[in-house]
């Protein structure tokens, strides 16, 4: 059965995302208050993704704070998963890697919901401060040089610009904030439709 893509929008709350070409992921809570701005040249979807509102049953309840889908046409698009942390340490690290789990996840069945296959996937982390890097924790273990085949731990996987999530690999965006907690990414140009 074919619906057309504004049938298929029309499905959801309009509380809960943004059409256009520029769209703003938010961190709303008081600790870590952040805004993500993305902008285009291809029309933008963001649907607001949080714990309370993850799909209830899908198993991962944990997701990132925004989804974007960037459109290449009414059918395809690329992936845009974000999360915003205040500060990026090990613990608060790992806990991330679960919500861009439940994100991607998530995002998956909302492509579905509106009949969008996903080309591309990217991650971002939106963060003020990096405590997980070399020259900014106090963890002595992390200066020291690696011997032999590299484990996964947290500052590896921070350092490289790729996660692998359910058994894949994608590409992972650090995204500095500035002192109020704003980004802005510019998506096109960024991907070429394979």
């Amino acid at each position: 059965m074919d619906f057309d893509f504004s049938t298929r929008l029309s499905w959801f709350d309009v509380n809960h995302y943004q059409y256009g070409y520029r769209v703003i992921v938010t961190e709303p809570a008081e600790e870590g208050k952040a805004e993500v701005t993305f902008v285009s040249s291809k029309k933008l979807l963001s649907v607001k993704t949080t714990e309370k509102n993850a799909l209830v049953y899908i198993k991962f309840r944990k997701v990132a704070d925004g989804t974007v889908l960037e459109f290449i046409n009414e059918f395809e698009a690329f992936l845009h998963i974000v999360e915003c942390k205040k500060t990026i340490k090990e613990k608060s690290w790992s806990h991330v890697i679960k919500q861009f789990q439940g994100g991607l996840i998530n995002a998956m069945a909302l492509a579905g919901v509106i009949g969008v296959q996903i080309r591309q996937v990217t991650f971002y982390t939106a963060y003020r401060e990096d405590k997980l890097s070399a020259m900014g924790t106090s963890n002595p273990v992390f200066l020291k040089l690696p011997t032999g085949e590299p484990a996964k731990t947290p500052f590896r996987t921070w350092q490289q610009n790729a996660l692998e999530i359910e058994g894949r690999r994608f590409k992972h965006a650090k995204t500095r904030l500035d002192s109020d907690g704003l980004a802005e990414v510019s998506l096109s140009g960024l991907f070429s439709a394979q």
